[in-house]
């Protein structure tokens, strides 16, 4: 017998229906990318799908945070392989100074991890850039910055669930393109998300 099964709407058209308008999400080794047209995975894949571990949470950070934050800043440059002290000091300083006025402004949002010991296990921010009108996006864009995860909460699933937090906030705030700096640590999990390379080039001076 002939098969009169309706089938569904295209990937993209099914994603669209299921969330609305799509967010375009891209990553780059700077934070102005030029994202392309894609579809995110669908809201109730495995990719989506809640999975905290038992006993963690994950909480929007304040203005009391902001020790662990720029930590976390520090250490995700050591983890990279920065080893010079002075200079992650120096960065670490400048960084609390910028951070701090945004946080309270609210053009910094973050989000921590806190383990069944309430320990901070891990954080990930997100940075709304003024944006100039564009052909992709129509308003700020969000820049996912300073993704960590402690050593000893590693391969848990955290920073995944942290950017699910940020992605979903972008989506109820009308930020329809985030970008971020891909390591090489994370750069398969951004794309399991939707992440994808774009064609921006940076020139140091």
């Amino acid at each position: 017998m002939k098969n009169t099964r309706r089938r569904g709407p295209p990937r993209c058209e099914r994603l669209r229906s299921a969330w609305g308008r799509s967010s375009c999400v891209s990553f780059s080794e700077v934070g102005s990318a030029e994202p392309q047209d894609c579809c995110p995975p669908q809201p109730n894949s495995s990719e989506n799908r809640v999975s905290l571990p038992e006993g963690f949470t994950i909480r929007r950070a304040t203005a009391d945070d902001i020790q662990t934050l720029v930590a976390h800043r520090r250490a995700m440059f050591v983890d990279m392989g920065y080893r010079d002290e002075g200079v992650l000091d120096a960065m670490a300083e400048k960084c609390h100074s910028w951070l701090l006025p945004r946080l309270n402004g609210g053009e910094y949002v973050a989000w921590l991890a806190i383990a069944p010991d309430q320990s901070i296990a891990a954080g990930a921010g997100l940075w709304l850039m003024d944006w100039i009108p564009h052909m992709i996006g129509s308003g700020p864009r969000g820049n996912i910055l300073n993704v960590y995860t402690a050593v000893d909460f590693r391969r848990r699933g955290l920073a995944r669930e942290l950017m699910k937090a940020a992605i979903e906030w972008c989506r109820s705030n009308g930020v329809d393109v985030v970008v971020l700096h891909a390591s090489p640590d994370g750069r398969r999990m951004y794309e399991s998300m939707g992440f994808r390379e774009t064609n921006e080039m940076r020139m140091k001076l």
